[in-house]
């Protein structure tokens, strides 16, 4: 790719970029600030960039859909510019957090 730091943008879509960066996807929300960023995981797939989660973020934000997965809700949280959205996405956070499960019989001898 060239020297460390290089960016090299694969999709740009309306406001969405999606770059490539070091070691990591960068999916940038171009009507928002600087924070409204997030970094995906770099996957390689026939030895070219898997940009599909980064597609699928794009999609989340742009309709304002739940993502069932924590990783996803999160970013989807650092892209959107919506507030309403921006809080259910925490506040279904949250709840992951709180009902996490816990195997109480684990290493128990009868």
């Amino acid at each position: 790719m060239g020297e460390r730091g290089e960016k090299l943008i694969v999709h740009t879509d309306g406001e969405f970029e999606i770059l490539v960066h070091t070691n990591s996807l960068v999916v940038i929300n171009r009507a928002g600030e600087y924070e409204n960023h997030t970094h995906m995981q770099k996957k390689k797939k026939n030895g070219a960039f898997d940009i599909s989660k980064c597609l699928q973020v794009i999609d989340y934000v742009k309709h304002c859909k739940m993502p069932h997965k924590i990783p996803i809700c999160k970013a989807c949280a650092r892209l959107t510019l919506d507030d309403r959205y921006r809080l259910a996405l925490e506040q279904k956070i949250d709840r992951q957090k709180e009902h996490k499960y816990i195997n109480i019989n684990k290493g128990v001898v009868r």
